[in-house]
């Protein structure tokens, strides 16, 4: 049986049902016109044209107690104000909407028990609404490989994709969007098996907004991917899957223009990558329970900001994870937060940088800071960080401009090293640790810098600090050094004219070494316990000493 309806009038109302093999073609051109179709079996066929305004299409294929078929849908429109909806149920489905117009609306939608469905929804124009929905995962336990493909170009789009199942399959959303006002929503649910769940959503326009999530199994390969171009856009994007899974999951945000805003929160997870190219950029990026995960964070442009979370991290885990943040621009500030076992890169290139790192409960931790600037503030706060598996936990710090600040404090560390290096003038250094089998080193190159060395409530500690080398030697720089335990070690040198150390030793089987070459430097050394060891190299003019046991 088959049905062919062509160049319907305006105000014209048609409504068919049909059963078993049907080949429907509609051709309407006018206004007001309605179209009702309902077919049922297998190898269905349907196509829809219609152009003018005020149109309406509506087409059913199968039921739930009806026959699988291989049914495929094609509605196009062309005019203002349609409204088009299909749903279909069976096996090698296709849905093709293409709109061509004003305040157009289309609707989609796939239930379960579907195999290689295929939605696709073309919107030209302005107010369009494209809304398209894939599987229930309640019962059906057969879709595999279906795909959702939403375009819109135009003005106040909005773009809703939602795809759910239950067993083995290949899911696929992409949403593109160009214009303004534009929004686009895409939701990935799965509950068991093995499952590829991929995300695309890319705008070019002003004032976007893009939303993903995905829920996953036991084994899923998921990815994201939002590409935003213009200003005041905003990213943000969810996955989380089953605890201990073997499934990997990435999310990609890149954004190119003013005033951005990119959020990720993932769960379990493994890779978060987050670009932005602008001015005024903000990322956020946080990431759980997962062994081995990475963030990378990269900023280009003006007062950007980037923070980074790992919460929940198994420290004694065998691989562990990363975090890398790189801005180059003015006033960038960027922020760290890991717990268990990782790596910390902060880079930043640019004037008044600031960079933060905090560890909490951390083992084997590697922390670097990088800063080429002026007005430059690098601070690490780490509490309880220990090593493990002979792995020696590093902090690092470096600083090349003017006016830097460097802060490192552990609190309970052991077995760790702090390194702060800066060049410039101005400069700070403070390092503080409290445990056992600590390291401290210090080293500055300039004018009127700073060191200050703290080391509290531990054992085997040693402390070094360099300021001024003999090929670049300062004035007015000042050196503080204080220990509390035993058998700890100070080493200090200082080149240059009027520069000041001050160094405080209380405990047991202490070694104290102090060098200053140039010119009215003064050094003041105080040791408070038992076979304790003072040496102090002095050479130049007007220089000062003053050592107290």
């Amino acid at each position: 049986m088959k049905k062919t309806i062509l160049a319907f009038s305006a105000l014209l109302s048609v409504a068919f049902t049909f059963a078993q093999t049907n080949v429907t073609d509609i051709n309407q051109t006018g206004k007001g016109n309605e179209t009702g179709i309902s077919q049922k079996g297998v190898n269905n066929t349907l196509d829809i044209v219609q152009e003018g305004n005020f149109n309406k299409a509506k087409v059913a294929q199968g039921t739930k107690d009806s026959a699988k078929g291989n049914g495929v849908i094609s509605q196009i429109q062309t005019g203002d104000q349609n409204d088009v909806y299909v749903m279909q149920q069976g096996d090698l489905n296709a849905v093709h909407q293409n709109q061509l117009g004003i305040s157009n609306s289309a609707e989609a939608t796939q239930y379960s028990d579907v195999l290689e469905s295929k939605i696709t929804q073309t919107q030209i124009g302005n107010y369009n609404k494209a809304i398209a929905i894939q599987g229930t995962g309640l019962i059906f336990e057969e879709n595999i490989k279906n795909n959702i493909d939403q375009t819109q170009r135009g003005n106040f789009n909005i773009a809703k994709a939602s795809q759910s199942d239950n067993d083995y399959n290949l899911r696929v959303i992409t949403q593109d969007q160009e214009g303004e006002f534009n929004q686009a929503i895409a939701n990935q649910n799965s509950f068991s098996g093995y499952y590829s769940f991929s995300i695309e959503q890319r705008q070019s326009g002003e004032y976007n907004n893009a939303v993903a999530n995905q829920y996953n199994g036991n084994v899923d390969q998921s990815s994201i991917i939002q590409d935003q171009k213009g200003s005041g856009n905003t990213a943000d994007a969810s996955q989380s899957s089953q605890l201990y899974g073997l499934g990997d999951s990435s999310i990609n945000q890149s954004q190119n223009g003013n005033n951005n805003n990119a959020i990720v929160i993932q769960n379990n997870g493994y890779a978060v990558t987050q670009n932005q190219i602008g001015d005024f950029n903000q990322a956020f990026a946080q990431q759980e329970l997962g062994e081995f995960s990475i963030i990378n964070q990269y900023q280009e442009g003006i007062r950007n900001i980037a923070h980074a979370s790992k919460d929940k991290i198994d420290r004694s885990s065998i691989s562990p994870s990363d975090i890398s943040q790189s801005q180059i621009g003015e006033d960038n500030h960027a922020s760290a937060n890991l717990q268990g076992r990782g790596y910390v890169t902060q880079k930043q290139e640019g004037v008044r940088n600031d960079a933060s790192t905090t560890h909490v409960y951390a083992s084997n931790v590697r922390t670097s800071q990088k800063q080429i600037g002026e007005d430059n503030k690098a601070v690490i706060n780490s509490s309880s960080s220990f090593s493990y598996q002979d792995f020696r936990v590093l902090i690092q710090q470096n600083q090349v401009g003017n006016y830097n600040e460097a802060t490192a404090i552990l609190q309970k560390g052991i077995d760790t090293r702090i390194t702060q290096t800066q060049e410039g003038e101005r400069n700070t250094a403070v390092a503080q640790s409290n445990g056992i089998e600590n390291q401290i080193v210090s080293i500055q190159k300039g004018i009127s810098n700073g060191i200050e060395q703290i080391q509290i409530e531990g054992e085997f500690n040693t402390m070094e600090a360099t300021q001024n080398t003999i090929n670049l030697s300062g004035e007015e720089n000042l050196l503080s050094q204080l220990q509390h335990g035993d058998k700890n070690i100070v080493i200090s040198a200082q080149d240059g004219s009027f520069n000041t150390t001050y160094t405080s030793q209380i405990g047991d089987s202490n070694s104290l070494n102090a060098k200053q070459n140039g010119n009215a430097n003064s050094l003041k050394a105080s040791q408070e316990g038992t076979s304790l060891s003072v040496t102090i190299i002095q050479e130049g003019n007007r220089n000062n000493s003053v050592i107290s046991q």
